[in-house]
C-alpha cells in the first residue's frame, strides 16, 4: 500500500480510500418469543430444531427500511472474533430467506449448528449476518450484525455421549 512521510515527523499517511461509513445497519430482533437463549441444546427437538434469527434492515435513526432487498450471507465465528474454521457446520434450514425483503425491511433465518462448543475447545458460537456483496455490490453500504455468543451443548446437562456404531454396540464418546 502506497505511504509517504510527513517532513515534521515520521508517522507514516496512508493512501486509502475513507472508511465507509453505513447508512443503513441489519438488526437482530431479541424482544419477545424472539428472545436469545446463550445456551442451545441441540439434540433437544431433532433435527428441525434451529436458532431463530429474526433480522432487520434499519436506518441511521433506527427505523426499519423498507423498498431495498439486501441479499445476507451468514458466517459462523467463535466469541473471541475469530472465524470458525469449518463453516460447513452451521446449516440454513428450509424456509430461510436469505434476503430482506423489500416490503418488509425484514427477513427470519433458522440456522442449527451441527458441533457442539466441547469439540472447539469450549468456545461459544457467534453468527454474523452481513450483506452478500457477491451477489449484490450495491449492498457494500450496508452494516452487519452479530447474534449473542451461544454454548451449544447436546442435551441436557448429564447427557450421555454414547453413540451406536455399526455392530450396534454402543460405544461412550464415539460417532
Amino acid at each position: 500500500m502506497p505511504h509517504r512521510t510527513t517532513a515534521r515527523s515520521s508517522q507514516r499517511i496512508t493512501d486509502s480510500p475513507p472508511p465507509l461509513l453505513s447508512k443503513n445497519q441489519l438488526h437482530i430482533d431479541y424482544t419477545g418469543k424472539n428472545a436469545w437463549d446463550p445456551e442451545w441444546y441441540k439434540d433437544e427437538g431433532g433435527k428441525d430444531k434451529a436458532m431463530k434469527l429474526c433480522v432487520r434492515l434499519e436506518n441511521a435513526q433506527g427505523i426499519v427500511e423498507t423498498g431495498r432487498a439486501v441479499p445476507v450471507t451468514l458466517r459462523l465465528m467463535y466469541s473471541n472474533g475469530k472465524p470458525c474454521r469449518d463453516q460447513t457446520i452451521m446449516k440454513v434450514l428450509a424456509g430461510s430467506k436469505m434476503e430482506i425483503n423489500p416490503a418488509t425491511g425484514q427477513t427470519v433465518i433458522r440456522v442449527r449448528i451441527e458441533e457442539v462448543s466441547r469439540n472447539h475447545q469450549h468456545q461459544k458460537f457467534v453468527i454474523q449476518v452481513i450483506p452478500d456483496v457477491a451477489i449484490e455490490p450495491l449492498v457494500a453500504d450496508v452494516g452487519g450484525v452479530s447474534s449473542p455468543a451461544v454454548d451449544v451443548s447436546c442435551g441436557t446437562a448429564g447427557c450421555n455421549h454414547f453413540f451406536v456404531c455399526k455392530r450396534g454396540v454402543l460405544r461412550a464418546g464415539a460417532r
